[in-house]
């Protein structure tokens, strides 16, 4: 197969019915985003090969369902030119809040997270370093350690990939820049035609109450979620009622649940059947809802957690049975490379805590009205909450699923994220006896860091953890 654009479909299981439909769009997303047939010959063949296992399928179907979501991204500015009306939200959001739009609107509406998006095509899949070539109009110096998600939009807008959505709606829950971004942008005259909502809730409780279960928290952020549905909608003129938030809830759980699954048969085996870069692919649109929906991601889990029940039934494994299991925090996605480091030193990332609160979520279901549910579920999350609570809500997770040690990092432009993590490492370390480690960097945008600046870094830890390993075992035996 001589188009190695053809090639890249196929690879990723695009049917021969599928590449003839998406061809010409994939060509014209490469073109977006200056990708020569040079750099997705590289990402074919040597980028995404040396990070991920492609011999499973599930793998190939993941990765293929980020190039169907991108494709789809890539039509906006036509769907826009025909009336649709288009959603811009940020990370992390409620999926299910913005999705019910989706299901509300059908075709004449779409929803997407742009910057994610392409970051996630840009870093994950083509390893580019460089957020975008030519020049940084955001004027938001990576050096002052600025989110690269943010400069991404900025910049991806003024060279005309993004069209200008009708409204933005910004969850400024995590990330307070995200809505400062949104007026930077209108004072620039780059979102004319966009208009800006806004869900935000202020970090003012003390530290260590329970916030899913306060109910001056659940009731304010739902009538927030509340209030912004209703000014969305009377942006895009579609109407959402109580039938559609039910109906993207039942297809998200739907995909959760299987995250859930997934992630307990990873964490049980041994050997552990794959790597961490794996699973963080199925695991980072939790809190990212795409246009495409999760029928091409729930495919593709389906057919990974058979491929992983297969390899423990043949007890294969990437390191011998008994390595070292760490739990880590989102780390892997962007910088697939530190998890391979951890594995090459005999050591396993086993969960991503990021993640592991579905079960934890899943309790908040007993209320009537869908908007306090959804804030609950969100002040379940541990980085949504106080440092105690997040503490505790991560002390209760490694209770019930214990490793090695713990790994933290790469969110030295975030001020709440990393300024909670530095916070309560010695909480945890002290409740759960787990050693926690941190990692300097910077998640969105790497290219100021390298490899060889962690590596010593990585392998004191990997050592410290194989002794620890070996002196329980010595002691065991005595």
């Amino acid at each position: 197969m001589s188009d190695i654009y053809r090639q890249y479909l196929a690879t990723f299981e695009f049917s021969d019915e599928e590449i003839e439909e998406n061809l010409t769009f994939w060509k014209k997303v490469c073109h977006l985003l200056n990708f020569s047939k040079k750099d997705v010959r590289y990402s074919l063949e040597q980028w995404i090969p040396q990070y991920w296992d492609i011999s499973l399928r599930g793998v190939r179907m993941c990765i293929g369902a980020y190039i169907r979501e991108l494709i789809q991204f890539s039509r906006l500015a036509e769907f826009k030119e025909r009336g649709d009306k288009i959603i811009y939200c940020n990370l992390p959001v409620h999926p299910v809040a913005v999705y019910a739009n989706k299901v509300a609107g059908g075709e004449r509406i779409h929803i997407s997270q742009p910057d994610f998006l392409l970051i996630s095509v840009l870093q994950v899949l083509f390893g580019k370093t460089e957020l975008m070539k030519g020049k940084d109009f955001s004027c938001l110096n990576k050096n002052g350690q600025h989110c690269g998600k943010n400069r991404m939009r900025i910049n991806a807008q003024c060279e005309g990939i993004i069209a200008a959505p009708t409204v933005e709606w910004n969850w400024g829950m995590l990330c307070n820049e995200g809505p400062k971004t949104d007026e930077y942008m209108k004072c620039l005259d780059m979102e004319s035609e966009g208009h800006s909502v806004v869900t935000i809730m202020p970090h003012d409780v003390n530290m260590g109450v329970r916030e899913a279960e306060d109910d001056r928290r659940v009731s304010y952020l739902s009538e927030r979620i509340a209030y912004a549905q209703k000014e969305i909608s009377h942006y895009t003129g579609i109407t959402i009622n109580q039938k559609h938030i039910l109906q993207a809830d039942e297809l998200y759980q739907e995909y959760v649940s299987k995250l859930e699954e997934m992630n307990r048969l990873i964490y049980e085996a041994d050997p552990q059947p794959v790597s961490c870069n794996e699973f963080t692919l199925f695991s980072s649109i939790q809190h990212t809802p795409f246009d495409t929906g999760w029928k091409y991601f729930l495919e593709a889990i389906t057919i990974f957690i058979e491929e992983i029940e297969e390899r423990i039934q043949k007890k294969a494994g990437r390191l011998p049975a008994g390595s070292p299991k760490f739990a880590c925090f989102f780390t892997p996605y962007c910088v697939p490379w530190v998890g391979q480091i951890f594995e090459n030193q005999g050591v396993n990332i086993a969960y991503d805590m990021y993640f592991a609160t579905s079960s934890i979520q899943k309790q908040c279901e007993n209320d009537e009205d869908i908007y306090r549910i959804m804030a609950k579920q969100w002040l379940s999350h541990p980085v949504s909450v106080n440092t105690g609570d997040e503490a505790n809500i991560l002390i209760r997770i490694l209770q019930d699923k214990p490793v090695d040690g713990v790994l933290y990092g790469f969110f030295t432009f975030d001020c709440w994220i990393e300024g909670m993590h530095k916070t309560m490492l010695q909480i945890v370390e002290e409740k759960t006896g787990i050693p926690q480690y941190y990692l300097e960097g910077n998640f969105w945008n790497d290219a100021s860091f390298t490899k060889e600046d962690r590596l010593s870094r990585i392998q004191n830890i990997s050592y410290h953890t194989r002794i620890r390993q070996m002196v329980r075992t010595d002691y065991g035996k005595k």
